[in-house]
């Protein structure tokens, strides 16, 4: 196993040129490791900070670091390779950690340190007087504040991997490597902080072959019987939304531990709700610890799990007295609910294990499509709430053991190699089972994620054209477009190349076309958010206001590529109420970016466009859009004329950059809520009009980790207007914070579409629905395994189509309704109507006259699944917890 993981690690050559950056060397950094660099290395940092952000760029070899290094928001580090698999065919850029040894704070002497804005990549990170005989604490090897980014980065021998408090919408991406205590502790975050393609294994320092290294196979036993008595991989404290995916764990003692931890001030400690997929976890003691999980809970989708002791444990309340002693009141979710979907459990005593706990402790456990064999005790041990199991394979006998206060066992559509109970279930506990049910959905989700594309040739920099760039407090008044597009001819005739544009603010008055083999780029080397768009590359667009079917900012033709900087368009307005001044009134611009055919998107922030990423008016066969945020006003994505293939991988449309940034002369002020500020005036707009990513004619186009928040519709699935045709795909881990809807099906349109753990609030315009079609949709909507929170939210409200909520998680949101024509499945579903709304009200879905569905398979949290039938014979009610009409 561990050689596969090893073998199948992408090795990241990095496009490293001193002509878009700062080079280490040639500023008196020493690439033999002799002598000290994090001297002269500090004093570029510095010059780059000055200069407005960039990239330090590290070529291979070994660099000593005998005190931190500082890396401020707009800056980069950037490596030559640092998968340690890659060693020595590959060479490296290695940070030589020679400080630290003993000292048990991981905070104040981190190896790197990068602020909100800052990102660390394609370099490895090791401690040569770290000894695998006797491990000794360091601090943390990267420690981060904000939206920080880490990317292909490998820990050789760290105490502590990663270490952000503040983990706001973070990004680690192909972090990877040896930990000895704590691989990645997150906490504190806003708006989706991401943990994705991440492996912990004791082989990468022995792979490593670095001096020291674990050598002999009974030194690496050595070195692996100390990750399993003292690693734990991942430690999440608030993370609000948190995506995680891909995450491999071999050798610990905990694999992911769900706790709650005290911010920097030490004044509240609060838990988060995580989605973590495809999670694959082998030598460790216990898989998933959940000591305090967030509202609406944790959920996980497709993996394997094998422990020794407990693949998954949901702790009683932990004991917060020394807490409170010093006046931090813990906060704790009395009613989270677990959800779990395709993961292969094995090889512990127990593999699932929920504690008893105080009477007033209610939540549900519901897996679907998970197998269960080679335990010990038994496969589940359930002290009390209500559990739900459909479509799983249990290969074993004695496979349940109910506790006296569990209050309801569902059991739909399972397998069960002998007896289904260890113990028989109280006398109080309501049991439905049917093995033969089939109603429960039982949908699988993969992803193959392409390497970005390294643009290679020559640098053609912008400034060598004529382009002037100026700063957010002197904005150029001359136009840099007329240079910006000789530059981009130049690269073009040349073959292709990069078209180079240094930090700095560029006013654009005209679009731009980007050639076949070129890649217009600034100098952000990952993702950047609202707190790093006053550095780094900026374009300020004048291009279009009013012309919204005039040529795009940046066009791309096929084979090319654009990213790097942030898009502000200083004359946008804020509403479409046509009393107020014209400044203040939404302008129509053209779309911010138009795709081609294999063309690739990243590293971008459109802080207020009209339309962000317009994939639809070309057919654009086999793009990449990634780590693109901000916002627009019309339209974040839309993508459709047949389109086939392609990926958006964490785009996140937050306003933040624009609202909650002071330094823009136009943004929005005041409370979102009150319609009288220019903030309110925005939120309603946006709550009306705006669509997050509308989902035309495409197949085979998968939207990963994607975010919206404060749009009238999350996912707007519309009839194509070039071809005719419908969306048919899926989604992993869309989440829609404060919309008004979330996912809506149009007239006409007749998609297939599922939204794989997707996550909701759906409180604006007098609040929402999670789904909503209408009338003259005819397509299918399913979602698998997500949840919706909030008094606003309500549930659905169908005119037409189909839709199925399989494993559906409905936390204090109350109402659905299936009009005549329209058909809902709720199947293998939790509600929590225990938590009441801003009514009292409890969960209540309606199916009108004239319109079908099923609800098999679920439960309520208090033994109150309200559904009023209208149908007259169209409901089928199968296997379900209580019910009231």
């Amino acid at each position: 196993m561990k050689a596969t993981v090893l073998a199948l690690l992408a090795v990241w050559t990095a496009f490293a040129s001193a002509a878009t950056g700062l080079d280490a060397v040639s500023r008196g950094a020493d690439p033999t490791g002799q002598r000290d660099s994090a001297g002269p290395m500090q004093k570029a940092l510095d010059e780059l900070n000055r200069s407005g952000g960039g990239t330090l760029y590290l070529p291979p070899g070994k660099y000593r670091l005998e005190k931190p290094l500082y890396v401020e928001g707009g800056n980069s580090i950037r490596g030559a390779a640092s998968s340690a698999a890659s060693w020595p065919a590959n060479r490296p850029s290695v940070l030589c950690v020679a400080f630290g040894r003993g000292d048990t704070n991981l905070v104040k002497n981190a190896a790197v340190k990068l602020r909100g804005g800052a990102s660390l990549r394609d370099v490895a990170i090791w401690h040569p007087d770290q000894s695998f005989e006797e491990p000794v604490p360091y601090p943390a090897s990267i420690w981060g504040d904000g939206h920080t980014s880490v990317v292909d980065v490998t820990l050789v021998n760290s105490w502590c991997g990663f270490y952000n408090n503040h983990c706001s919408s973070m990004l680690v991406r192909g972090l990877r490597g040896t930990a000895l205590s704590m691989g990645i502790r997150a906490a504190y975050a806003f708006d989706v902080p991401r943990i994705e393609h991440v492996a912990f294994d004791t082989a990468y320092w022995a792979a490593s072959g670095l001096p020291g290294s674990p050598k002999s196979r009974a030194e690496s036993k050595k070195l692996e019987s100390w990750a399993e008595n003292n690693l734990v991989a991942i430690v999440a404290g608030e993370q609000d939304w948190g995506y995680w995916w891909d995450v491999f764990v071999d050798h610990a003692k905990g694999g992911i531990f769900l706790t709650v931890v005290p911010d920097d001030k030490g004044e509240r400690m609060n838990p988060g709700n995580i989605a973590a997929g495809k999670v694959v976890m082998r030598n460790v003691q216990v898989g998933i610890e959940m000591k305090n999980v967030g509202y609406p809970g944790f959920l996980l989708t497709y993996g394997d799990i094998q422990a020794k002791l407990c693949c998954m444990h949901y702790s009683k309340v932990p004991d917060y007295s020394k807490f409170h002693a010093v006046g931090i009141k813990p906060y704790y979710s009395w009613n989270a609910a677990v959800q779990v979907t395709g993961v292969k459990f094995s090889g512990a005593k127990t593999l699932f294990r929920s504690d008893k706990d105080k009477d007033g402790l209610i939540y549900c456990i519901n897996f679907n499509g998970c197998t269960f064999s080679d335990w010990k005790d038994c496969a589940i041990s359930q002290a009390r709430g209500s559990l739900v199991a459909s479509n799983c394979r249990f290969e074993g006998k004695g496979a349940i053991r109910p506790g006296e206060n569990l209050s309801q066992i569902v059991l739909s559509g399972n397998t069960f190699a002998g007896e289904a109970f260890a113990v028989k279930p109280s006398a109080s506990t309501v049991l439905s089972r049917d093995d033969g049910e089939k109603g429960v959905v039982n949908l699988s989700y993969d992803i193959a994620e392409p390497n970005e594309r390294e643009f290679k040739g020559k640098v053609f920099n912008v400034l060598d054209y004529g382009a002037t760039p100026g700063k957010v407090d002197d904005i150029p008044v001359k136009d840099s477009s007329p240079a910006f597009a000789a530059a981009l001819a130049a690269a073009g005739k040349a073959g292709g190349g990069t078209v180079f544009v240094p930090a700095g603010v560029y006013r654009i008055a005209r679009g731009l076309k980007v050639p076949s083999g070129v890649e217009l780029r600034g100098s952000f080397e990952a993702q950047h958010y609202g707190n790093s768009t006053h550095r780094g590359t900026q374009l300020y667009a004048y291009a279009g206001k009013g012309e919204a079917a005039s040529a795009p900012l940046v066009t791309l033709e096929p084979d090319s590529g654009v990213g790097g900087f942030t898009v502000y368009y200083p004359e946008q307005g804020v509403t479409d109420d046509s009393s107020v001044e014209e400044a203040l009134r939404v302008k129509r611009y053209p779309p911010t970016v138009r795709t081609a055919p294999r063309s690739q998107v990243r590293n971008m922030a459109i802080v207020n466009a009209w339309t962000a990423i317009d994939a639809i008016t070309v057919r654009s066969d086999g793009l990449l859009v990634t780590d693109v945020t901000g916002g627009a006003l019309d339209a974040g994505v839309i993508v459709g004329h047949g389109t086939t293939g392609g990926l958006f991988r964490d785009v996140h449309f937050n306003y933040t950059g624009w609202v909650g940034q002071g330094k823009y002369a136009n943004h929005p002020r005041g409370d979102d809520w009150d319609k009288t500020t220019t903030c309110g005036m925005f939120a309603d707009f946006t709550t009306r009009v705006t669509r997050g990513f509308v989902l035309c004619d495409a197949k085979d186009v998968k939207l990963h980790s994607c975010f919206c928040i404060m749009v009238a519709e999350g996912i707007s699935l519309e009839k194509d207007p070039y071809t005719g045709g419908s969306f048919k795909g899926s989604t992993w881990g869309m989440a829609f914070d404060a919309n008004t809807n979330g996912i809506v099906g149009h007239r006409g349109a007749a998609p297939k579409f599922v939204a794989n753990c997707a996550m909701g609030v759906f409180s604006r315009q007098q609040g929402g629905y999670f789904v909503k079609t209408e009338l003259g949709f005819a397509g299918a909507i399913a979602s698998v395994n997500s949840e919706i929170w909030s008094g606003r939210s309500r549930i659905v409200y169908l005119e037409g189509g189909r839709t199925i909520l399989s494993q559906f998680l409905s936390w204090c949101c109350y109402e659905g309704v299936v009009k005549k024509g329209a058909s809902l499945t709720v199947c293998g579903a939790s509600f929590a109507s225990n938590n009441g709304n801003d009514k009292g009200e409890k969960t209540t879905i309606t199916y009108e006259r004239g319109s079908s569905g099923t609800v098999c398979g679920s439960v309520d949290g208090r033994r109150f699944l309200r559904v009023v039938d209208e149908t007259g014979g169209k409901l089928a009610w199968r296997n379900n917890g209580v019910r009231i009409d």
